[in-house]
Parts: C-alpha cells; sequence; structure tokens
C-alpha cells in the first residue's frame, strides 16, 4: 500500500471532570490514511501531574500514557481495507 500513515490530533483537553476537577482529560483521536479508520482515546492527567506544566507539556504527559495503545492500533489499522466495516448492501423488506 502507497503513502500510509497515521496522524494523532489533540481533541479534547479540559479540566474533568466539570463539577470537582481531579486533572486535564486529554483526548487524541487517530485517523489513519489513506483508509479514513479512526478511534479515540482520552486520559485524565492528574493536578498534581499537571501542577506548573504547560499545556504541550500536559499533552506529553497523556501522550506517554496512552501511545502504548494508539500506536500499536495505528500501525495496524492504516493497512486495513477501506471495506473493513463499511455497508455493502441494505436490503428491505417487501410488501
Amino acid at each position: 500500500m502507497g503513502d500510509c500513515y497515521t496522524d494523532y490530533k489533540v481533541t479534547r483537553y479540559e479540566w474533568y471532570p466539570a463539577d470537582n476537577p481531579q486533572g486535564i482529560c486529554v483526548g487524541f483521536t487517530a485517523t489513519c490514511s489513506p483508509n479514513g479508520r479512526a478511534n479515540y482515546w482520552d486520559t485524565i492527567v492528574a493536578s498534581s501531574s499537571a501542577s506548573g506544566k504547560t499545556d504541550t507539556e500536559v499533552v506529553g504527559l497523556a501522550w506517554a500514557t496512552l501511545s502504548g495503545t494508539m500506536v500499536p492500533w495505528g500501525d495496524k489499522e492504516m493497512h486495513e481495507s477501506a471495506l473493513i466495516g463499511s455497508t455493502y448492501k441494505v436490503v428491505s423488506g417487501s410488501t
């Protein structure tokens, strides 16, 4: 397969839970190319770990926690056929 790659984008960054924050929830969405398969992961970076850190450093802590799950998924899924998970045919009942 040609140029296969997976983009990992930060798609969530907020104090969590909203009513009594214990840390920062950082979420990533991985999208594989060329087949478009995607998945989402998030984790909580504890307030004690996030204290004094920049947003980028907090995201780095989240990445360190999740990359062991996300990256192997992306390595496998970016080579899967775009047909996997697609609707092949819809058959309606007749009257």
